[in-house]
């Protein structure tokens, strides 16, 4: 019954569930790399707040390209899985494929994510953690965006799931 009805919603109101869907699976993975940076930063200076001249420091700028590439590749696979993209898709080659357009097209996203945290930290001494959600919010729109066009939307010539369950050549997708 709860099914039916959510099939119902999203086919009426298709773009809210695929915003939906992207910020429950980017959500989850930027809680993940959330995680590893406050986790790190903790372990590696002693404590969240850090100095401001920390700002250039190799260490947390690196700290902060590998948590974002496994939060994003936490959010790739929730996507991939949970939301039904998995039928999309034939191979594992196309499947990496995919995983490698969605790390590109996330990486705009978290250079500024980065850029965001860097400058609150060294202005205004924002924690790095604190600085990372900051920027991931004003950044999520334009993610969304370019992940919609080059990620998770299926351009030509490629299978499209329509609302009434089959693709643009009329076979049925399965469930």
């Amino acid at each position: 019954m709860l099914k039916e009805w959510l099939l119902k919603l999203q086919t009426r109101y298709t773009v809210l569930f695929k915003v939906g869907t992207f910020l429950i699976s980017s959500g989850t993975g930027f809680v993940v790399a959330e995680i590893i940076l406050t986790i790190g930063v903790l372990v590696i200076f002693g404590s969240i707040s850090v100095r401001t001249d920390i700002y250039a420091s190799p260490i947390l700028i690196t700290l902060d390209i590998v948590s974002l590439i496994i939060g994003v590749t936490v959010s790739f696979f929730i996507n991939q899985t949970s939301f039904k993209w998995a039928e999309l898709i034939g191979s594992a080659s196309a499947l990496f494929t995919r995983l490698l357009k969605f790390q590109l097209v996330s990486l705009g996203g978290n250079v500024l994510i980065i850029v965001i945290q860097l400058l609150l930290l060294r202005e205004y001494s924002v924690s790095p953690s604190i600085g990372s959600v900051i920027g991931a919010v004003a950044t999520f729109p334009l993610t969304y965006l370019f992940s919609m066009r080059y990620v998770w939307e299926i351009s030509r010539g490629r299978f499209r799931v329509s609302k009434d369950g089959g693709d643009k050549r009329g076979k049925v997708a399965k469930s």
